[in-house]
């Protein structure tokens, strides 16, 4: 009875139930990007030695998450997933900060026949993630929609960001004293972020960390859509504060305690010196004249240290930004059309054919289930780049930016209809039209801005028609 209950609990921890969820996560999230970059062929413009590269690592990933199925003696090996899926990203340029806190992960999830040595790498991952914490308040500091306590509420009310938006827009219109909650729930998580790296020398500290933690994640898993980052954080969180070697308050004399500190501090300051772009409060930027990070101002530089830091968990996250909060503010609708001739497409036989919609963004600028692969949603040429850049344009240069043939939008707009056309197996011609909408308010309807075509026949792009506005 007691052999099959020790089999019980080493199968059934736990531990290891988190770190077969989390590879199931990072494995799903890879192969997906991968299935669509192979029907579109993206790996025939990279050079040999960075797909040999990228092909051990995607090795390495799958045998390391079939290891952690087997026996407890190969969970270390967990921690070789962090370089892996930190190049896997860059080579696919869909690297975000959920990349970090996957590598965080593999710290907090890696367990040894030491207990100490097990909870001091709980201790990494953790203060990986309350440096990168504390790291966002200083850009959220610089933020006049975060500082007048506007962001919580607006990212609610956001279509991009928000999955249930229409239903925050009339509650705050049915209920406008609701809003108030925002400027609560800012100061609340802005002491969250400013405490969290004192989180183990208090008890009320400890308590609030722990709680608000879990009240920022599982909000965020509900309601905001981050990606797979909510279901990261949870599985990180989880592993930190609960189970059998979870991490409590220390004493100043433990040895190992004050080295791994020293340690961690060491390494933030070297990504602090390195990536961290300093933001202008108030008047500061007029008497002193500094831009970007502190070593482009002393003219060092360490090649790749974004990524290098990114490995151990360090990150400087400028998230929930105005930039951010604005791409709720202009988006496109992509449809469909078989055509049988490129002689059919003339604007005047154009309104015969019947489109059929494509599941990228719904009409109401939400997101559709093809955002669910990171591809669409993060790479170079996805969604999240795209309306980040329409933020910064007013209407005529919004004309401009779609109408060039080299534009990014152009680009933008041929890697989706090539996404669509390469998952769905299309074989002919197919016209696609591309509606560009402007919300106008919260509550008004949404500003069809204008309309343009693409033809792609056998995946390959034909021609793109001229953009012609609507009245």
């Amino acid at each position: 009875m007691n052999t099959h209950l020790n089999i019980c609990k080493q199968y059934f921890s736990i531990v290891r139930i988190l770190r077969i969820t989390f590879c199931f996560v990072i494995l799903t999230r890879f192969s997906l990007i991968l299935h669509a970059l192979n029907l579109i062929g993206f790996h025939e413009n990279k050079i040999k030695y960075q797909i040999t590269l990228f092909a051990l690592c995607y090795v390495i990933l799958v045998v390391i998450c079939f290891f952690q199925f087997l026996n407890q003696k190969y969970n270390h090996t967990i921690l070789f997933v962090a370089p892996c899926i930190v190049y896997l990203d860059y080579y696919f340029a869909t690297d975000t900060l959920g990349t970090t806190v996957a590598s965080m992960c593999s710290f907090a999830l890696c367990t040894t026949n030491t207990p100490s040595i097990t909870r001091r790498l709980k201790f990494i991952a953790f203060y990986g993630y309350a440096m990168s914490s504390f790291t966002a308040l200083l850009y959220h500091l610089n933020d006049t929609k975060w500082c007048d306590g506007d962001t919580l509420s607006m990212i609610f009310q956001s279509s991009y960001l928000c999955r249930f938006h229409q239903f925050f827009l009339d509650l705050f219109d049915t209920f406008p004293t609701l809003t108030l909650l925002s400027p609560v729930g800012t100061i609340l998580h802005s002491l969250f972020q400013l405490l969290i790296p004192l989180c183990f020398f208090n008890k009320y500290i400890y308590k609030f960390i722990k709680v608000w933690g879990w009240i920022f994640f599982i909000t965020c898993f509900i309601f905001i859509e981050l990606s797979y980052l909510p279901i990261l954080e949870i599985i990180l969180w989880l592993s930190i504060f609960h189970g059998r070697e979870s991490l409590g308050l220390v004493k100043f004399r433990d040895k190992g305690f004050l080295l791994y500190t020293a340690l961690i501090i060491l390494l933030s300051s070297f990504h602090f010196f390195f990536n961290f772009h300093i933001p202008v409060y108030g008047n500061i930027g007029n008497r002193i004249n500094i831009s970007g990070s502190l070593a482009k101002n002393f003219n060092l530089n360490l090649p790749n240290s974004y990524h290098l830091f990114k490995v151990i968990g360090l990150e400087t996250p400028d998230v929930f930004n105005q930039t951010d909060l604005k791409m709720s503010n202009h988006w496109c609708v992509i449809e469909r059309s078989k055509v049988a001739s490129r002689d059919l497409i003339q604007i005047e036989k154009i309104k015969e054919l019947t489109f059929e919609y494509v599941p990228f963004t719904k009409r109401n600028g939400s997101k559709d289930y093809y955002q669910y692969n990171d591809l669409v949603y993060q790479y170079k040429y996805g969604t999240c780049v795209y309306r980040r850049s329409l933020n910064h344009l007013n209407s005529s240069k919004i004309e401009n930016f779609h109408d060039s043939y080299s534009s990014s939008a152009l680009q933008h707009h041929k890697f989706l209809s090539s996404y669509d056309y390469a998952i769905n197996n299309l074989d002919g011609k197919y016209l696609y039209r591309i509606n560009l909408f402007k919300r106008k308010s919260i509550n008004d309807e949404n500003k069809l801005l204008f309309t343009k075509y693409l033809l792609l026949e056998n995946n390959i792009f034909v021609d793109c028609m001229n953009t012609y506005f609507s009245p």
